[in-house]
């Protein structure tokens, strides 16, 4: 519980505001920092690379290796001086949060981004023991993110990870449980280790550690595929799959808001959106203009059943169509 006339207290200490500001302007943001730092060109002009390169592979555990483990013990050192500094002090950088993984984002432009994760021993297990007793929450385990990785182990004592594979799902794959991953091999990693994985067709987990993990994860941006896709973990089957496009996934977010907060509105501007590149943004935009105005969806599901490029968006507005006339 947070103790509110602690806080007051602090809040009314202006020299440790003061203290406080002076330390937030001097830092900057970790990303900020990294690209003015001597390794911001040398990064630019590697990400840039990225964007066109055939191959990823050897151009992201470039971008990993200049993250060296000296560099990135300075850069925990400084943090930690500022903490200690200033109780006020936060983490002048964007946190990335998971079932499993904790981390912090290093760096990041329009081709890449640069992340530092950490997970424990303890997450792992209890994580592989709740799914095996059917506990967990849910059995979507497995996540085929649609870009290129590659993960550089700064910390790792001896930990084992899986590697998963599946086909590639394009925009015209029609999407059903049907498709599924497949195993692959187990690796033991260290300090050190690298490991690379291909958007859309591969991924990984982790079964045990014998210590913290502590890696670096570098990304392409580039998408191979339109979704992201995640697999149940007992079936290895596909249970759901979401835009891997920012741009798509705010269509869809937006499309939703709309719907829930001026339905008025939505039914005149969802139409716009109904053209969209992806099929399942389409088809979740043509949802949320049924749920808006089912009069105004009507005429746009007899257009998306006789000419949607893509077959099960075709039937589903045909099956949407069906219910209007029960």
């Amino acid at each position: 519980m947070i103790d509110a006339e602690a806080m007051y207290e602090v809040l009314r200490d202006e020299r440790r505001l003061q203290e406080h500001a002076k330390l937030v302007i001097g830092t900057g943001s970790l990303v900020a920092r990294i690209r003015e730092s001597a390794l911001g060109a040398p990064l630019a002009a590697l990400s840039a690379q990225v964007a066109t390169a055939d191959d990823t592979q050897p151009l992201l555990e470039a971008i990993g290796e200049m993250f060296t483990d000296d560099f990135l013990l300075a850069l925990l050192r400084r943090e930690l001086d500022n903490f200690s500094a200033n109780d006020l002090y936060t983490l002048p950088a964007a946190v990335i949060e998971s079932e499993t993984l904790s981390g912090v984002l290093l760096y990041s432009d329009s081709n890449v981004t640069v992340t530092l994760s950490a997970f424990s021993p303890a997450d792992v297990a209890l994580r592989r023991h709740a799914r095996a007793a059917g506990l967990a929450k849910k059995q979507v385990g497995i996540t085929m993110s649609a870009v290129d990785a590659m993960l550089r182990f700064v910390r790792a004592g001896r930990t084992t990870m899986r590697l998963w594979s599946s086909g590639l799902i394009g925009f015209d794959t029609p999407l059903s449980s049907d498709i599924a991953c497949a195993d692959g091999e187990t690796r033991e990693v260290g300090p050190g280790s690298r490991v690379f994985v291909k958007g859309g067709r591969q991924s990984w987990t982790f079964d045990s550690a014998s210590e913290p993990v502590l890696m670096l994860l570098v990304a392409a941006k580039r998408i191979n595929s339109p979704v992201n896709a995640q697999y149940d973990s007992a079936t290895r089957r596909l249970a759901c799959v979401s835009a891997a496009d920012d741009k798509s996934s705010r269509v869809q977010i937006l499309s939703t808001f709309l719907r829930s907060m001026r339905p008025d509105v939505a039914r005149d501007v969802l139409p716009g959106a109904l053209a969209h590149r992806d099929h399942f943004v389409r088809w979740h935009v043509m949802r949320e203009l049924v749920a808006s105005d089912a009069a105004t969806a009507r005429p746009h599901l007899e257009r998306m059943r006789a000419s949607d490029p893509h077959a099960q968006v075709a039937r589903a507005a045909a099956a949407t169509i069906e219910l209007y006339e029960e």
